[in-house]
């Protein structure tokens, strides 16, 4: 490769674009998860593994059909899936069309967190992302980014479940410190449990112990 293709390759679209998209996800992030953070004291990838799970039928899902979902390892979602159980966030329980599987719901104190999170998150979101955008740009932006997805998609069809993890706790990029919903924004440090415990005393719920039959 010659120098005059070196340096064309430094300002080649595709790659000022990509630099353009990260950085503005990662601004964007920033401010949400300071916001979350803010509100709810939930960590990590706590808020997104919510939020997934209120938008399934019961608010309930098999627990690989959400790590794959999410991008984690079965092994690393299974730890992190431990973590939030006994933060009381979440319980698992048998699948009863498939005794081999294990579902995961929403206890009340993570349905309360996360519509804590929410009335905080959406607020933000809309300063950052919507209201600097016209009604009709918000549209065309709406169709180029489902455009790029199917394309990536079909050319990715296993990077929802091949996505293996670099660090040994099974969380993919997305969810680490200082990066993922929940995080205090842009430090990679993780915010108090000060929080879960005082959400749970204010519940009536024990500070340790299952979750499950209290909030079924």
């Amino acid at each position: 490769m010659g120098a005059a293709d070196y340096d064309g390759l430094l300002d080649d679209e595709g790659v000022l674009l990509l630099g353009k998209l990260l950085r503005v996800t990662h601004l964007v992030n920033v401010g949400a998860h300071a916001d979350i953070a803010k509100a709810t004291g939930l960590r990590g990838g706590q808020f997104e593994v919510l939020l997934r799970l209120a938008r399934h039928t019961g608010r309930t899902a098999r627990i690989n059909v959400l790590a794959d979902q999410m991008s984690f390892s079965s092994g690393g979602f299974t730890r992190f899936v431990d973590r939030m159980e006994r933060d009381g966030l979440l319980y698992r329980s048998p699948d009863p069309d498939d005794r081999r599987a294990v579902r995961v719901t929403i206890t009340g104190l993570g349905d309360e967190l996360l519509r804590a999170g929410l009335a905080a998150h959406a607020p933000g979101l809309r300063g950052r992302l919507l209201d600097p955008l016209s009604a009709e740009e918000q549209q065309v932006l709406h169709r180029v980014l489902d455009r790029l997805d199917r394309v990536n998609e079909a050319l990715h069809p296993s990077v929802q479940t091949a996505s293996p993890p670099s660090r040994s706790d099974g969380l993919p990029s997305s969810l680490r410190p200082g990066t993922g919903h929940g995080d205090k924004a842009g430090t990679g440090q993780l915010p108090s449990r000060s929080r879960l415990a005082s959400a749970r005393a204010q519940a009536g719920m024990p500070r340790t112990g299952s979750p499950n039959a209290a909030w079924a």
